[in-house]
């Protein structure tokens, strides 16, 4: 059973490190974490495996973050920060491209997000499905409104005749798929047998999933 994911004592901001702790150890924390939660789930990770992977003591993780429930807490509004900050930059740096441009750029962006953090769709699956708190609170505060947001951003093009009346959550779930599957077995063949995948393949990737997903919705003239 989850426990609570509310906590009224009064602490420090967790993932915020007082002035004599490093920036560069709390990032190497959260990535451990986030690799270990998307991995495990929540109740099979463990914080000395993190701890290893991240290069620091058990004890640090604890100063930095109390708890396992807050230091789950943190990786995701961390990655989800991310992602929201990377959508409303591309808004304000693609607004005056023509629509379907606007589509091919923001959509080559998001590959490239993908690609570095894959962990995320593993993330979401092994926790969002589970019928306890934790789930409620990563679906409610992440997962949807993200979801609804991409949504919208759909229709609206489609609204404009951009994209073909498809819909939205559809297109949507064809998009994530196929980069999420690309990237994770990506992520398999490198530590299984080091072969790792680099800015090319990336770029290519993104070529092929724009001609493929784009050209397969935009409303012929």
């Amino acid at each position: 059973m989850a426990g609570k994911t509310t906590d009224t004592r009064p602490r420090r901001r967790p993932g915020r490190p007082q002035k004599d702790a490093g920036l560069d150890t709390v990032g190497a924390i959260l990535d451990a974490a986030l690799d270990e939660f998307a991995t495990f789930g929540f109740e099979g990770a463990r914080i000395s495996e993190i701890a290893r992977k991240a290069g620091v003591a058990n004890p640090l993780i604890h100063y930095h973050f109390e708890t396992k429930e807050r230091l789950f807490q943190e990786v995701v509004e961390r990655i989800f920060e991310e992602m929201r900050e990377q959508l409303s930059a591309d808004a304000r740096d693609l607004r005056d491209l023509a629509p379907l441009d606007f589509a091919k750029v923001f959509l080559r962006r998001y590959v490239r997000f993908v690609a570095r953090r894959p962990a995320l769709a593993r993330l979401i699956l092994v926790e969002a499905y589970k019928d306890d708190e934790r789930a409620r609170w990563l679906l409610e505060n992440h997962v949807d409104p993200m979801r609804e947001y991409v949504l919208k951003a759909i229709e609206r093009a489609q609204e404009m005749g951009i994209f073909r009346p498809i819909p939205a959550d559809i297109l949507l779930s064809i998009g994530n798929g196929g980069m999420n599957l690309f990237f994770n077995e990506a992520q398999i063949a490198a530590t299984m047998k080091g072969k790792t995948i680099g800015d090319r393949e990336i770029e290519e990737f993104a070529d092929h999933l724009i001609d493929l997903f784009l050209n397969g919705i935009v409303v012929k003239s």
